[in-house]
């Protein structure tokens, strides 16, 4: 029975699969490709008074992390749109993605 959260198509003789999560994942070169996390989000959004709670990117981080434990990849590449924008760059958000490699 097919897993109704991936859907695998081939590409150039390379068979890849498109996962629920909003991910690629490559299983034969152990890859997992994602984007548009817009780190940082909330933040810019509130110095533009808009009344957004933050839960200091806990979802977005939470999801990305369980995909990768549930995935184990060598190697996860953010094709693009990490943070959302210079403004939501915190110290606490840098603090985030420097510990991101090894968690």
């Amino acid at each position: 029975m097919a897993d109704p959260g991936r859907a695998t198509f081939h590409w150039r003789g390379h068979s890849l699969e498109l996962l629920a999560e909003r991910a690629l994942w490559d299983p034969q070169r152990s890859l997992l490709l994602v984007a548009d996390l817009h780190l940082g989000k909330a933040e810019v959004l509130q110095t533009f008074g808009v009344p957004l709670p933050s839960d200091g990117d806990a979802t977005t981080l939470n999801a990305l992390l369980s995909l990768v434990h549930r995935c184990r990849p060598k190697t996860v590449m953010v094709l693009g749109d990490l943070i959302h924008s210079r403004l939501g760059l915190t110290e606490e958000l840098r603090q985030k993605i420097r510990a991101l490699p090894e968690l």
